[in-house]
């Protein structure tokens, strides 16, 4: 892509971390209208997302060792994210029994119904199945 004088220096403004309207015009010596006419170009635009993320990538270290930081004063939310970007924490599972025959571990990702209406169905005639087994305990029970 030929690029104008202009958009070449939108980028190396980007590029620069200044991220709002003003201060990339300021930095390109444009107006924040020639800044929006560019954005609408597809390949300026991802031109403009790669310098940007480029510039990110630059930062991480910075943002990772601020969370890290937060963590170690006892922020929960700041030391699950740490943990997960480590790869050493991974959500709990919650593991449910019942007395059929084992028990079912659920991952809160799945479920073995289709739709909320299969999953309503199927309690109420699990539901329907115990008032039955009640019934006849009570009906044993009084003969």
């Amino acid at each position: 892509m030929d690029l104008r004088p202009v958009e070449e220096r939108i980028l190396k403004a980007a590029a620069k971390q200044l991220s709002r309207v003003e201060e990339l015009a300021d930095a390109a010596g444009c107006s924040e209208q020639t800044i929006y006419k560019a954005m609408q170009k597809p390949q300026f635009r991802q031109l403009f997302n790669e310098a940007l993320k480029g510039q990110m990538v630059v930062e991480v270290p910075r943002i990772l060792k601020a969370f890290a930081d937060e963590a170690v004063t006892g922020s929960f939310k700041h030391g699950k994210l740490i943990l997960e970007l480590a790869g050493t924490y991974a959500p709990p599972t919650r593991r449910v029994s019942a007395d059929i025959q084992g028990s079912v571990e659920h991952t809160g990702d799945d479920s073995p119904f289709g739709s909320d209406e299969e999953r309503r169905e199927y309690m109420k005639e699990v539901l329907q199945g115990l008032a039955l087994e009640d019934e006849d305990e009570v009906e044993d029970d009084g003969e």
